[in-house]
């Protein structure tokens, strides 16, 4: 008799590399090439992101915090952190919600 449960998660059979959204899916060693501990010694702390900004930009976009679209953060990237006035020294102390009043 089935009961229309599986035996097992299909995630169960998914590696790393199918989970990852990196475009270089063919230097990136499966799950079952390295231990966790491997892993996570082998890639440094941005990966698989390309640098520490990449990374930083990619968590401010998904840090569940408010609907923030991946064009809008493209627009963010292009138009004020890539601007040549652009100082993120100018940035210390800021406050949005000041700065909108």
């Amino acid at each position: 008799m089935h009961s229309g449960r599986l035996a097992s998660s299909p995630d169960a059979f998914l590696t790393l590399e199918d989970l990852s959204n990196s475009r270089c899916h063919g230097n990136v060693p499966s799950h079952d090439m390295l231990s966790a501990t491997h892993f996570s010694e082998s890639h440094p702390p941005h990966w698989p992101f390309l640098n520490k900004t990449v990374h930083t930009v990619i968590q401010w976009l998904n840090n569940g915090q408010t609907a923030k679209s991946e064009a809008e953060t493209t627009k963010l990237v292009h138009n004020v952190i890539l601007s040549p006035t652009f100082n993120p020294a100018d940035l210390t102390g800021f406050d949005a919600h000041h700065e909108n009043q």
